[in-house]
């Protein structure tokens, strides 16, 4: 009897726990002042996302003009964002053989420029045309370079499609990210 008690318990335990949680996500996702991240637009027109965020976010913003590869089978698509006080937007082209993001937010955090050897990422910090200093960072299957302008943080990524670790001769590399940060434009 004393183990029948003991599961009994266990399983009430785990039923009130359960829908404590269940009825915290409801309510969290039913309050739009608590929800810390919202998506104001998403589509394939970067015009319309850019639209949604505030004036003085969307003046200042410059985008990529031009990537360094081919990307086949191109899906684009933009997104802009509220994160807590913050705005963000985005852009992403998926193509065969990997993907690009693009992200500005509207504040500017530290960028940290030290090796990361627990996520054996190569980090090497670079001064981009303009002055401003970037990071850039290759990991196993992604790079990206990101720095802080005029207010904002931009960051510009490209993933590997790749099950396994890629290879070298698979990432943008240092030079090419760096143009792409170098010819952003309005």
């Amino acid at each position: 009897m004393e183990k029948s008690k003991k599961i009994f318990l266990a399983a009430l335990v785990i039923l009130v726990s359960f829908s404590a949680i269940w009825g915290f996500n409801e309510g969290f996702e039913a309050s739009e002042k608590v929800t810390p991240h919202q998506n104001i637009n998403k589509g394939n027109v970067p015009e319309v996302a850019l639209e949604k965020l505030p004036s003085d976010f969307q003046q200042k913003i410059k985008r990529p003009k031009e990537l360094p590869i081919e990307l086949d089978q191109v899906v684009h698509e933009v997104a802009s964002n509220k994160v807590g006080n913050h705005f963000s937007y985005e852009e992403s082209w998926f193509g065969k053989n990997g993907f690009f993001l693009f992200n500005v937010l509207n504040a500017t955090p530290e960028i940290i420029s030290s090796e990361d050897k627990e996520n054996k990422l190569e980090k090497t910090t670079v001064a981009l045309s303009n002055g401003a200093k970037a990071t850039y960072t290759q990991g196993i299957n992604a790079e990206k370079i990101y720095w802080n302008e005029d207010g904002l943080q931009y960051l510009l990524s490209y993933t590997v499609k790749s099950k396994k670790p890629a290879n070298k001769s698979q990432f943008i590399g240092l030079e090419k990210m760096k143009k792409i940060a170098e010819k952003l434009g309005k």
